[in-house]
């Protein structure tokens, strides 16, 4: 994205077409907790790709000079118990080592919400940051089930280098498929 809008300022500033963002001065602001990006390398990354976009994206970033980072949590700032609780409960969900207690707590803030149990808050979608922690708690989910597990696997065409392809490359296809009576299943693009 950082390498687009470099290219539309360029394009948009002819008179500066030549300069690193149309020669606009930028200031980027973000948070390092943040999931990592999808199919693509961190824009501070040393690793360049065979995608010449994900190229241009890491040499934009490179044109930052000046970095400011930001270390004192504002909304969370007034010296209470209560406030260093919330701080500790959000720093918990950032590293995803958030816990039932942690649950309970955000649960009484909700006045006007139905009472949810924990039963029905453990078989909510979750967010995880890695893939190999997807197929970790999708096996682990496929356990709890305690039912028979069907594994269909791909049948590749193009050789030995389709076979040891990753997912990334076939759109997200897994080499192989685990399903299970009362498994949940996400469609994540109409093929």
């Amino acid at each position: 994205m950082l390498a687009l809008i470099d290219l539309w300022l360029q394009q948009a500033f002819l008179e500066h077409q030549n300069h690193v963002f149309g020669g606009w001065s930028i200031i980027l602001v973000g948070n390092f907790e943040q999931l990592s990006p999808i199919i693509d390398e961190s824009i501070y990354s040393q690793i360049l790709k065979h995608d010449p976009l994900s190229n241009d994206n890491i040499t934009a970033y490179r044109q930052f000079w000046e970095v400011y980072k930001l270390d004192v949590i504002q909304r969370q700032s007034r010296d209470s118990d209560d406030q260093h609780n919330f701080k500790a409960i959000l720093l918990r969900l950032c590293d995803g080592e958030s816990m039932v207690d942690d649950w309970k707590i955000l649960a009484i803030r909700f006045v006007d919400a139905p009472a949810i149990s924990l039963t029905e808050f453990s078989n909510t979608t979750c967010v995880l940051s890695h893939k190999s922690d997807v197929v970790e708690f999708n096996i682990d989910r496929l356990k709890l089930l305690n039912c028979p597990v069907a594994r269909i696997n791909a049948i590749h065409e193009g050789g030995f280098e389709a076979h040891k392809a990753d997912s990334d490359v076939a759109k997200g296809l897994e080499c192989q498929l685990l399903l299970a009576r009362g498994a949940r299943i996400m469609l994540k693009t109409n093929l």
